[in-house]
């Protein structure tokens, strides 16, 4: 019955192993992982995550120590925006307050790989500026209609170019179309990929 299954608010456990969020810094680049993961629940929905309100709150007292002109991006199991035509692509609950407080921080890339499916999309208003990625199956056997495969993001002073590499049976090959996406952010950081 998992309506009596027992559950406690991940608040109240204290975090094993590394923390549930990380960042990596570099001279060029901020990167956030955000938990999105929600505990169980007699639901569907717990699987889709969630976006924590206290967990926003903390990125933005993370960001607001990163220094300006670097690329800040966020990185999320779960997607926070809807991948149009693929299964399981609806974004995580309090995606909304998400993106507003991201847009206000000046995050430019949300990655996210919970779908297993490629893609990369742009924000509309009023979050535009940053740019959703959805990274494929790199190394399982859970792909989802297309090669295992990763993006390489070189960030340019007025771009960010995006490269999907997939597996072709023998090694990983870049697509022949990369992507580009114009920079609206000011601060730009310099040429190169993470």
């Amino acid at each position: 019955d998992l309506h009596s299954f027992p559950t406690r608010r991940s608040s109240d456990l204290e975090p094993v192993g590394q923390p549930l969020m990380p960042v990596y810094e570099n001279d060029r680049a901020f990167v956030l992982g955000l938990n999105t993961t929600a505990r169980l629940q007699p639901t569907p929905r717990w699987r889709e995550g969630v976006a924590r309100r206290s967990d926003i709150a903390k990125a933005g007292k993370c960001f607001a120590l990163a220094e300006p002109g670097k690329t800040r991006i966020v990185v999320t199991h779960h997607p926070l925006v809807a991948g149009e035509g693929f299964l399981r692509a609806r974004p995580v609950r309090r995606a909304k307050g998400a993106l507003d407080a991201f847009a206000a921080q000046g995050v430019e890339i949300l990655m996210s790989g919970y779908l297993h499916q490629s893609f990369a999309v742009e924000l509309r208003q009023p979050h535009g500026g940053m740019i959703a990625i959805g990274a494929p199956t790199s190394l399982s056997t859970r792909i989802r209609g297309e090669p295992n495969g990763f993006w390489l993001i070189d960030v340019r002073p007025d771009a960010v170019r995006l490269t999907l590499y997939s597996f072709d049976g023998a090694s990983f090959a870049p697509g022949p179309d990369p992507l580009s996406f114009s920079r609206r952010r000011t601060g730009a950081a310099r040429s190169g990929g993470f």
